[in-house]
């Protein structure tokens, strides 16, 4: 079988799953119930859990799903709960001694015993959360393929409590360095406000544009390389005639991505700012959240956030369109 992982991760690397602020409150974590499902990842999930043959917990989050999906009745329309009633469960545990759920297996978990599982046949050994459990299979290389939710919510409020002034650490590592005192107030203070919220937002989602462009990368022909060296051309001449070229549609998907991206841009301004100082970081998003949510001007909300969809359907057509160009030659 092939083991895959998922979980629902903050942009600051906080894992938990769609439930309740006590679900989890070890380490007194007093922000607990902020992962949540839209329609879009909950199908995402329903797709996952019917694709499972087996699943694998550790005992934490196996407590959890029992206190939840364990004891909840069929709700009949339902892919995860059938999954979970219907599929064979494995617990990595050296301390759960009886199980309350049916059709459960408790595994002493070392590398040998998971193993020996994923070698039977099948389609795939799921485990959901489990964060300890997870970093353990990827030490050891038992982990096939990761699914990673990553909400756009600084739960542990990493940037903020950096930036703060004067508590947080940046204005204390820059003084280091110029050698003086420095006291820039990242979060309210213009242009440092916008600098922070540029940080943090570069942060989140670079790692998704390397991934993209390495896509972009490796389906460029190896010849082409090796047919402009035997041809004399130097490398900046091969990037620029052979690798940019290629690259383009690739580049042109991701600044489609980044542009929705800006035009929703949301929680971290919610996070970091709050919109201030006044309404200096203020964003469309967070604009039509304030009338609407904060001010109740729900007709005045409503009515932009129709003009933001036709502004963005227009713009996007017309990148989708210039994206597509190539294929229809």
């Amino acid at each position: 079988m092939k083991l895959t992982a998922t979980a629902q991760v903050s942009v600051d690397g906080v894992m938990q799953g769609p439930g309740g602020p006590e679900e989890d409150e070890r380490g007194v974590f007093e922000r607990g119930g902020w992962a949540h499902f839209d329609d879009e990842a909950g199908t995402a999930m329903d797709e996952i859990y019917r694709r499972a043959d087996a699943f694998l917990f550790g005992r934490r989050t196996y407590e959890v799903f029992v206190n939840s999906w364990g004891s909840w009745d069929d709700p009949g329309n339902s892919p995860i709960w059938t999954a979970l009633h219907t599929r064979p469960k494995y617990v990595a545990s050296t301390t759960l001694t009886e199980p309350r759920w049916a059709d459960t297996t408790v595994l002493p978990g070392d590398v040998a015993t998971i193993g020996e599982l994923k070698a039977r046949p099948g389609g795939e050994l799921q485990v959901h959360g489990s964060g300890a459990l997870t970093r353990w299979l990827l030490e050891n290389g038992l982990v096939d393929e990761v699914n990673l939710l990553i909400c756009p919510v600084i739960v542990g409020q990493a940037f903020a409590m950096v930036l703060q002034r004067p508590f947080g650490p940046a204005d204390y590592l820059l003084g280091l360095i110029a050698g003086r005192e420095v006291t820039i107030g990242w979060l309210t203070e213009a242009p440092w406000n916008f600098i922070a919220i540029i940080i943090a937002d570069v942060w989140q989602w670079t790692p998704f544009m390397f991934v993209i462009l390495l896509a972009g990368l490796t389906a460029i022909p190896p010849n082409l390389y090796e047919a402009a060296e035997l041809d004399g051309v130097g490398s900046w001449q091969a990037f620029w005639w052979i690798t940019v070229p290629h690259l383009a549609p690739m580049m042109l998907l991701a600044v489609t991505l980044r542009f929705l991206d800006a035009i929703k841009l949301f929680d971290t301004i919610f996070m970091m700012t709050g919109g201030g100082p006044g309404t200096n970081t203020y964003t469309t998003s967070y604009y039509l959240y304030t009338i609407g949510f904060t001010q109740f001007h729900l007709s005045n909300a409503t009515a932009g956030a129709w003009m933001l969809m036709v502004f963005t359907l227009l713009v996007v057509s017309l990148l989708v369109r210039r994206l597509l160009r190539p294929a229809e030659a």
